[in-house]
């Protein structure tokens, strides 16, 4: 991580990062990997599990390729953004060890990277949604649109690179589960070892979705996001070196709050689901 211990703010000066070509190609890949495994499920129709009768046009199961190839596509951005963001968050230096202003405007090129490909995710997220009735709902909809809108102002006036690891990066581990459980959702499976997994994922989605979007989200970082931000504001500091560019902290704000609020209705679900469970209720996530 690209930090300057012995400068008082870091980095804070804008760098170059090339992330309109890495947003740009990445969204390209994932739409283009779509597209190719729709078009081998095409030739190969027996490889493609069927949908139960509540997502067919009909009262029979029935192939739903770009549902399922959409399903698939998902779990490359979503491992690379886990995975490459849990380790660009543990190489974080600590909070004592930085300032305020540090952390709001200092460059991390780990950060940038990170947030380029996150925000790619968000883009193709969204587009593959438009044609899946599924996923083009509200909630989904306005959660990308807030996390796309937070995650290209990230780039775009390189703002809370300090940030990015958890929130673009460590709270995607919580959503590799949830990709099991949405494909047990929407398809059959009878592969013992499928059946398996997505049994280990129901827990697990569980636990890592509580402590991550809520405990760490609620009780570390957000009301470190806050004060920094209103410390910024206070001393000047975006002024001097954000220009004209005040509006971008409101928008960071607005959004978190948008997002935070989000993250406690879908723990009110997991925590009805699993009280449901204990009394021998539903247990589907």
């Amino acid at each position: 991580s690209v930090w300057v211990k012995d400068h008082p703010l870091g980095i804070v000066e804008r760098q170059s990062t090339p992330w309109p070509y890495l947003v740009a190609s990445f969204t390209s890949f994932l739409l283009i990997l779509d597209f190719t495994l729709q078009s081998y499920f095409a030739s190969n129709p027996s490889s493609l599990p069927l949908s139960p009768p509540e997502y067919c046009p009909t009262s029979k199961p029935c192939p739903r390729t770009p549902l399922f190839t959409f399903q698939l596509t998902c779990i490359l951005p979503i491992l690379i953004t886990s995975l490459y963001g849990l380790t660009t968050y543990l190489n974080l230096p600590t909070f004592s060890n930085t300032t305020p202003t540090a952390r709001v405007y200092g460059y991390s090129y780990q950060s940038q990277i990170l947030v380029s490909f996150n925000l790619s995710f968000q883009i193709y997220d969204f587009l593959a949604s438009l044609s899946l009735p599924e996923h083009f709902t509200l909630i989904p909809m306005i959660h990308h649109t807030l996390a796309g809108t937070v995650l290209l102002l990230c780039l775009k006036n390189q703002t809370l690179n300090y940030y990015s690891p958890f929130f673009a990066g460590v709270t995607e581990l919580s959503t590799v589960p949830l990709v099991l459980l949405d494909l047990d959702k929407f398809f059959i499976f009878t592969n013992p070892l499928m059946l398996q997994s997505i049994e280990y994922a129901k827990p697990a989605f569980a636990l890592t979705f509580l402590y991550i979007r809520v405990f760490m989200w609620f009780k570390n970082w957000t009301p470190r996001l806050v004060a920094d931000v209103m410390y910024v504001r206070n001393m000047g500091d975006q002024k001097e070196l954000r220009p004209g560019q005040d509006y971008v902290l409101w928008i960071f704000m607005f959004c978190n709050v948008g997002l935070g609020m989000m993250q406690i209705w879908w723990a009110w679900k997991i925590v009805n689901i699993i009280a449901k469970v204990a009394i021998g209720g539903n247990d589907e996530l």
